[in-house]
């Protein structure tokens, strides 16, 4: 008996073990998974930035500088959602959407006293 139990007492550890490596390499998968999406995610905000600077400019004539994005999932919508502000007004926020397959501004919402000169004409 002392034999047997011994035998179950070495099975439990081998699977105890087994459990743990797999945990281990779960673990590791998923925070290379993690940091693929994240550099995913930052690369799209590194391409979106320009853009909707420039639309910013030209529409706007404002200065800008962001301080937060969102890349929502390609399976729900292909857009990144840039926050930021006024350069030089911390209180004049906005939020402008763009497509990340193709790079274009899809909305831009900002401080009504900041239309464009062609729509108070």
């Amino acid at each position: 008996m002392i034999y047997f139990k011994t035998k179950v007492f070495e099975e439990k550890n081998i699977e105890e073990e087994n459990y743990y490596k797999r945990c281990y390499h779960f673990f590791i998968n998923h925070c290379y998974v993690v940091w693929l999406l994240l550099f995913q995610n930052r690369s799209i905000a590194n391409k979106a930035i320009p853009v909707a600077e420039q639309f910013l400019k030209e529409q706007y004539g404002v200065d800008v500088e962001f301080y937060d994005y969102q890349v929502n999932a390609a399976y729900v919508t292909s857009t990144i959602i840039l926050y930021g502000r006024i350069h030089g007004e911390k209180d004049k926020a906005f939020t402008i959407f763009v497509d990340y397959r193709t790079y274009k501004v899809i909305l831009a919402l900002v401080p009504p006293e900041y239309d464009p000169p062609n729509l108070n004409d």
